[in-house]
């Protein structure tokens, strides 16, 4: 404990892990915190003065006051702080900190809020008051690395951990096939020929299938599912597969492709060219998804090299092939740019 009175002020709506991150800042480092929660009069004001928006618009998704504090108790109450804080009604920007009847030693903002910082302690100089230390923590980045924010919560691009949601518009894109649906009477001729490409599998089922005709994917990406439902591999097939193989296991989907995820792959094909892989020291790679796998096929297609080829599967419809082009990269990034949202 550094200080024994700490504020800090927010409208905490759909109480993410940016807000979390605040408040635990806050309760690290004070010995009592106030907390001032805004009113749903200020909110309405604040938003139709910025956004320009009339209420109908913008304000019927951000929570009401009361529900907002029935959250942030709640939240509050399983960290064990309950003894320790102060919620206050908001009805400004500086609520409490600018009265002289008050006696907090620091501020705890966002880089967002650090403004209104300095902003309090200028007008608490004019009065008189010892200006507030302030205590600024980072942006808390969701999956796409882009900041974690109410707004994106309220329109469904993210949750309120950070991780990305599949929007229904890309739903329907993505149960269209990317490449080719290989029949099954001929997929093992189609497969060998593919044999000395830099090969990628998406899937149980599929990376299963392929490694059964004899040929190891460079990469394969699995999730122990099939349909949502468990994919049981034999032990002495999964042995051979991950054998002599760099394992990878990492948290994606379903439903959002993760930032561990996006690196591993950028990782794994980083520098991969058509003459090289096979003849330098570089190991395969066998990736175990904790989520669901389907959506990566968009990274590993951007990021495989042209030439090469990923194979995965649709349910009920077979297996597809694609082999990598710009064009088939054109199509991934387009894809991705409305699921991963650009800076």
């Amino acid at each position: 404990m550094k200080y024994p009175q700490v504020v800090l002020g927010g409208t905490f709506d759909h109480l993410h892990n940016g807000h979390q991150r605040l408040l635990e800042k806050a309760f690290s480092i004070g010995e009592y915190v106030t907390i001032g929660l805004t009113t749903d009069e200020y909110v309405y004001k604040v938003k139709s003065q910025n956004l320009k928006v009339k209420s109908s618009e913008q304000n019927n998704k951000i929570f009401p006051f009361s529900l907002r504090r029935q959250q942030l108790e709640e939240w509050l109450r399983e960290k064990g702080w309950k003894a320790r804080y102060t919620i206050v009604s908001l009805e400004d920007s500086s609520g409490p900190t600018t009265s002289i009847d008050t006696a907090f030693d620091a501020i705890v903002v966002s880089s967002e809020t650090r403004k209104t910082a300095e902003e309090i302690n200028t007008i608490r100089k004019d009065k008189g008051l010892r200006e507030l230390i302030v205590v600024e923590v980072p942006i808390v980045p969701a999956e796409d690395l882009v900041r974690i924010s109410s707004t994106r919560i309220r329109t469904g691009e993210i949750d309120p951990s950070g991780r990305l949601i599949l929007p229904d518009s890309l739903r329907v894109e993505l149960r269209k096939a990317i490449g080719e649906f290989i029949s099954d009477t001929s997929i093992e001729q189609v497969v060998k020929q593919d044999g000395n490409r830099i090969l990628i599998t998406v899937g149980d089922m599929t990376t299963k299938k392929i490694f059964g005709f004899g040929i190891r994917p460079y990469l394969a990406i699995i999730d122990f599912q099939m349909e949502r439902k468990p994919f049981l591999w034999e032990k002495e097939v999964l042995d051979s597969l991950t054998k002599n193989s760099d394992v990878v296991s990492l948290q994606s989907g379903p439903g959002y492709i993760s930032a561990d995820a996006l690196k591993e792959i950028y990782h794994t094909l980083q520098g991969v060219t058509l003459q090289g892989v096979y003849s330098s020291n570089k190991l395969h790679t066998v990736m175990f998804v904790d989520g669901e796998e389907d959506l990566l096929v968009l990274p590993v297609i951007l990021e495989s090299p042209i030439g090469s080829v990923v194979y995965y599967g649709q349910p009920k419809k077979g297996l597809i092939r694609v082999e990598v082009t710009k064009e088939k990269k054109q199509v991934a990034t387009r894809l991705l740019k409305k699921f991963i949202p650009t800076k």
